[in-house]
């Protein structure tokens, strides 16, 4: 209520019906963009003939983001990208004065604080003038305790991302939107998907993608598992395809020695928009919360997630258009001390490892039956 006001004070009235230049603010890693995919799409529907600026940081540099995933999207103008240790707040606003924008909307992560988000909202006085700015919200589960907010979590199920980004924009005027997600894949892209399929003959049966990766080690269900589940599906004669960035590669070798032979391994060389159009050929992904799980469900393939008690139910969990309840597999065990929103388990994940392997290969390959052909043709 009091954000809401003070952007009013700061912005009054309504944002013009045809801007020149919009800049979209979202934050974040591969997750956190493509569950912003819907919203931004949105805007570009909303405001066809404006410079669409996506103002975006995936954190620290070298941190996989906006860059890697969107590069070749045409629906977006121009892709800015910050790293905040690097920059200099003063000459950022400066910048940001310079462009002009029109209309500025932030998409802020679902858990933020009451200083971050006035702090950005003093940043944004200061660069959008005479320009008009939404998007100011406290997550919330953090404007109390930790211990209140899980509390009050526990055994909830929330919002899921994409749809909390686009109610706030239609909290800032934009029409309700049906959720899409236009990913790049396209092109070079393509052919490139299908050079690999014809190489390593992953069209011989249903393919299986794993992804043992996540940013969190608290997400992260034991990478020996996934080379289990790759290793029975291996036996039965069926294609599996390991994916992840290069910073997975240490999990990717626990799962290479696991799972044996056959296992066609990408990780840390498959672009992101080409594991994209690896995954809509694929029958199911198994993977942990994480940004090849986001993936996964916005091509339309059906997932099976050891997923962490350690976000609250709903928020995180692969995408489900409206009416379907089936498309994806979440399991995921519900003890106390759920939500915790740490970095560190002190109980060595045990959420993560109650789920046994059996029980994650008997529900992908009940959703690999469902499939009589893939998600998704390119």
């Amino acid at each position: 209520m009091l954000l809401g006001a003070l952007a009013r004070a700061a912005w009054p009235g309504r944002p013009p019906e045809q801007p020149e230049r919009v800049c979209l603010w979202r934050t974040g890693n591969v997750g956190d963009l493509v569950c912003a995919l819907p919203v931004l799409a949105a805007a570009r529907v909303r405001w066809p003939e404006a410079q669409l600026t996506l103002l975006t940081s995936p954190g620290a540099r070298g941190a996989p983001g906006a860059r890697e995933l969107l590069a070749d999207a045409t629906w977006i103008d121009d892709l800015s990208v910050y790293h905040p240790d690097e920059v200099s707040w003063r000459a950022f606003a400066r910048e940001l004065r310079d462009r002009r924008f029109d209309v500025v909307l932030r998409f802020p992560q679902n858990r933020t604080s009451a200083r971050r988000e006035l702090r950005d909202l003093a940043f944004l006085r200061s660069a959008v003038r005479p320009g008009w700015a939404r998007g100011f919200a406290v997550g919330g589960l953090t404007w109390i305790s930790r211990g209140l907010g899980a509390r009050y979590a526990h055994g909830r199920t929330l919002e899921h991302e994409s749809r909390r980004l686009l109610d706030l924009h239609e909290e800032a005027g934009g029409p309700v939107r049906r959720p899409e997600f236009p990913l790049p894949i396209g092109g070079a892209v393509a052919e490139r998907a299908e050079h690999l399929f014809a190489e390593h003959g992953l069209g011989r049966g249903p393919l299986l993608c794993i992804a043992p990766g996540a940013k969190r080690a608290t997400n992260r269900w034991p990478a020996e598992r996934f080379g289990a589940v790759a290793r029975s599906w291996l036996a039965n004669g069926d294609p599996v395809v390991l994916l992840g960035g290069a910073g997975d590669r240490p999990l990717a070798e626990r799962v290479l020695e696991v799972a044996g032979e056959g296992l066609v391994d990408l990780c840390g060389e498959s672009p992101l928009t080409l594991s994209a159009a690896i995954l809509a050929r694929a029958s199911v992904c198994v993977a942990n919360d994480s940004g090849c799980m986001h993936l996964a469900a916005a091509v339309g393939t059906p997932c099976v997630i050891p997923f962490s008690a350690r976000d609250a139910t709903g928020r995180w969990h692969p995408f489900e258009p409206d009416g379907e309840t089936t498309r994806h597999a979440v399991i995921r065990r519900s003890p106390p001390c759920s939500p915790c929103w740490l970095e560190t388990c002190p109980h060595d994940n045990a959420c993560l490892i109650d789920i046994e392997t059996e029980e994650v290969l008997r529900s992908a390959r009940e959703h690999a039956r469902r499939l009589s052909s893939p998600a998704v043709a390119i």
